[in-house]
């Protein structure tokens, strides 16, 4: 049994810090977090990852797996469709967001997305817009009523 198991750890569930584990396994398996995060638009594999934390990619793998609930790979596409996200918001396009997170083609990109979202980036996009002209037009109107109350401001 791995350093980082106890008798009680399930597969396929994330370990809880109280389980017990090895807390330098943890803290590479972190290191590697990071590093899909902060290097989510280059072109990452699984060597680099396991590289980035001092393990074996298999080792690396499975303890990822079972550490965080996700494969590294899933992960990374977690990482980059919120990112994408973040981009769309401040005004990009879908295409741009695409290629800003390091996604090559719109269409893998685009279902991805959706896996994820469940619903295309060009209507999450849309949807987006639509809820900032209603903020800007009644800003009010998002305020719960008894904040509103509280702090005496009227409503609109």
């Amino acid at each position: 049994m791995p350093k980082c198991l106890n008798k009680e750890s399930k597969p396929g569930r994330p370990l809880r810090l109280s389980e017990g584990y090895d807390v330098e396994l943890y803290r590479r398996l972190v290191r590697a977090k990071l590093y899909i995060e902060t290097q989510h638009a280059a072109p990452i594999d699984l060597q680099a990852m396991a590289e980035a934390s001092c393990l074996s990619r298999f080792h690396f793998l499975r303890m990822f797996k079972l550490v965080f609930g996700l494969t590294p790979h899933q992960y990374l596409m977690r990482v980059r469709v919120t990112k994408a996200m973040e981009f769309m918001e401040r005004g990009s396009s879908v295409s741009e967001a695409c290629y800003a997170v390091g996604l090559e083609g719109l269409s893998s990109f685009s279902r991805r997305f959706k896996q994820y979202n469940r619903k295309a980036p060009s209507v999450y996009l849309k949807e987006r817009q639509r809820r900032r002209c209603l903020l800007e037009q009644s800003p009010l109107r998002y305020v719960p009523g008894c904040f509103l109350q509280k702090y005496g401001l009227d409503e609109e």
